[in-house]
């Protein structure tokens, strides 16, 4: 099935249930929607992606619609893992095209874990939104499309493998469902060492002997004065989701990203994060990370407006009300 652009511009404007892909039609414009569908397909997608073939047997056609719908953004169109999700999930979606994967996915595990999720990882369960007879199709249309296994030559029956599967599953507390988009994992060049599993504390190592002067009294770069009341607005839209609330790291998305988030109001954060650092990694976005970077959909005013907010709630630990007041005297 192909990715058409009209499919890419719904998909950007209201998001896609039950993935990290969340709505942008309250923040962007029609126009800038279709810009940046524009822009992806022209640099991304030169050639079309996941053609429909003929012939397939029907519960593999009716498995590659299920697919596409519910498994491509992370696994990806070619069954190989999305790009995104190579680099902000952890451990990363499973690729089913390499002979590990054919080597070690019975059918009846893809059952299992397409029905109850995998704890751990990202893979939510889907026995809620789909049939069993829609499990049992999506994982032919993958074992037959990626895997190279075809429906006749596949051991053992479907229906009474679904059925054990069922049976002798232990259903257990899946990892949280992503529903928002990859936001903002910010952080300083030479402290942000990648860490080694998801629980590992985001915080660096600080110093080892060396002092870190940074000017916390610096102003905003280009002369800006940022608007704390509208980057709040902002943030507690987008960023919240990786940063957390509070801006301690603990999004609900926190946990499927490496590195881990910035925790703003650690010390180490505390000591070196001030308005120009802050206003660069927001504008720039932060390379390894699932960070992006927002200057290239945020003028650079917004930019110091969300910046302003994180430095004064975040780094300064000032209270709402300390802001309001503020903002009266300015």
């Amino acid at each position: 099935m192909e990715l058409s652009r009209e499919r890419m511009i719904y998909s950007v404007t209201n998001g896609r249930k039950g993935t990290a892909m969340m709505a942008h039609k309250g923040r962007l414009s029609k126009e800038e929607i279709s810009a940046i569908v524009d822009y992806v397909r022209a640099t991304f997608m030169r050639t079309p992606v996941n053609t429909p073939e003929t012939g397939l047997p029907p519960q593999v056609k009716l498995g590659e619609a299920i697919y596409v719908q519910n498994c491509s953004v992370c696994h990806g169109d070619k069954g190989n893992t999305a790009f995104w999700a190579k680099n902000g999930l952890n451990p990363p979606p499973r690729d089913f095209t390499g002979d590990e994967a054919r080597a070690i996915l019975t059918r009846k595990r893809m059952i299992t874990s397409v029905t109850h999720g995998r704890p751990g990882t990202g893979m939510m369960p889907f026995n809620k939104r789909l049939s069993a007879s829609d499990i049992e199709a999506v994982v032919s249309f993958i074992r037959y499309k990626f895997m190279g296994i075809s429906p006749e030559h596949d051991t053992g029956q479907v229906a009474n493998q679904q059925k054990q599967a069922l049976q002798e599953a232990q259903p257990s507390k899946a990892a949280p469902e992503m529903t928002a988009a990859a936001s903002p994992a910010m952080g300083i060049p030479g402290i942000d060492a990648p860490l080694g599993t998801p629980q590992q504390s985001a915080e660096p190592a600080m110093g080892q002997g060396h002092a870190i002067e940074v000017d916390m009294a610096a102003p905003m770069p280009n002369g800006l004065k940022g608007d704390p009341h509208w980057g709040r607005d902002f943030y507690m839209k987008n960023c919240f989701t990786c940063h957390g609330v509070k801006g301690d790291g603990n999004g609900p998305r926190a946990y499927f990203n490496i590195p881990r988030p910035r925790n703003f109001t650690s010390e180490a954060s505390r000591t070196v994060l001030n308005r120009t650092r802050i206003f660069n990694s927001i504008t720039n976005g932060r390379v390894g990370t699932v960070m992006p970077a927002w200057g290239k959909v945020l003028t650079e005013q917004q930019v110091a407006n969300v910046a302003e907010f994180v430095f004064r709630a975040f780094i300064q630990a000032e209270t709402p009300a300390g802001i309001d007041e503020k903002k009266k005297a300015n």
